[in-house]
C-alpha cells in the first residue's frame, strides 16, 4: 500500500507540474509583442520613404526633398526615414522622378500615413 501512495504521489506530481511547465515555455508578453510590431512599421515606413515631400503654396504644388547636408558634412540625410546617402547625383534623380510623377507621390505619402493611422 506505501508503495501504491508513492508512485500515485509522483504522477499527481507530474500531472501538476505540466501545466506549470507549457505556461512557462508558451509565455505571451504583450508589451514585447507591440514594440516588435512598432519595429517593424518603421522598417516598412523607411522602405516605402520617397524622401521627397509635397508643398503646396499658392495653390501649386512643389516638390522638396527631405535631404539635409549639416555645415561641414559630406553626407545627406532624410529628415523623413533619417537615411543617409552620399550620392547626391541619386537625390537629385529621385526629385525629378517625384517632381514628374507628383501623384505617385502623394500615393506614396499616403501608404506612410496608413501605416501609422
Amino acid at each position: 500500500m506505501d508503495s501504491l501512495l508513492s508512485w500515485l504521489g509522483w504522477v499527481v506530481a507530474a500531472v501538476l507540474a505540466i501545466p506549470v511547465v507549457i505556461r512557462a515555455q508558451i509565455k505571451f508578453d504583450i508589451n514585447e509583442w507591440q514594440k516588435n510590431r512598432q519595429q517593424q512599421r518603421r522598417a516598412r515606413a523607411r522602405g516605402l520613404c520617397s524622401h521627397a515631400y509635397l508643398v503646396d503654396e499658392e495653390g501649386t504644388r512643389y516638390v522638396k526633398s527631405a535631404y539635409v547636408s549639416p555645415p561641414g558634412a559630406t553626407a545627406y540625410q532624410c529628415q523623413l526615414c533619417r537615411h543617409i546617402t552620399h550620392d547626391y547625383d541619386e537625390i537629385q534623380m529621385r526629385i525629378k522622378y517625384w517632381a514628374t510623377n507628383p501623384d505617385k507621390l502623394w500615393e506614396r505619402i499616403q501608404k506612410i500615413n496608413k501605416l501609422f493611422g
